[in-house]
């Protein structure tokens, strides 16, 4: 990966096409989990790659690209939904209330678009049975007969899944 970012800072196209087809789909998909707007997750997903390339001369990513992406991704999608709470508040400072109800529901997303970063970096498995599990509510004994594995190793998923 550290080739491939040396690669886009010396303008370099393919690499830059390379990284995109990466990253793409998952910044979407992070996006879209955070403001539940697909289409404007594919907007704001575009304008990162887009400000990536654009700035690539400048910044200090080769140390670790992902991290750079995804954290463009939240402070996109948390721009993006700060502008619309003050859209759809008229002001947020307007109303004392309407501001602590924003800021509360910005600090759940944020909270939110953390905990689905570190369950993304999850391996598969544990993936899917810490959603199994949190997501959609399911016990341990229903998620092991789903999976066709023991509830033992449910646990233990679930128990490495919350550290």
């Amino acid at each position: 990966m550290d080739n491939l970012v040396f690669q886009i800072q010396q303008d370099s196209e393919y690499a830059f096409k390379q990284l995109y087809q990466i990253y793409y789909a998952k910044v979407v998909s992070f996006i879209t989990g955070i403001i539940k707007e697909r289409d404007i997750a594919k907007d704001l997903a575009q304008d990162i790659f887009i400000n990536l390339w654009l700035n690539r001369k400048k910044l200090d990513i080769s140390k670790n690209i992902q991290n750079y992406i995804f954290v463009a991704s939240r402070n996109a999608a948390i721009n993006y939904l700060k502008k619309e709470l003050a859209f759809s508040h008229g002001t947020i400072e307007a109303d004392v209330r309407t501001s602590d109800t924003a800021e509360d529901n910005l600090f759940a997303k944020e909270i939110s678009l953390l905990i689905e970063m570190v369950v993304s970096e999850m391996p598969k498995q544990r993936q899917l049975i810490y959603r199994l599990s949190k997501e959609q509510g399911l016990s341990n004994e229903e998620i092991a007969s789903k999976l066709g594995i023991s509830k033992r190793s449910v646990e233990n998923q679930i128990s490495m899944a919350l550290k």
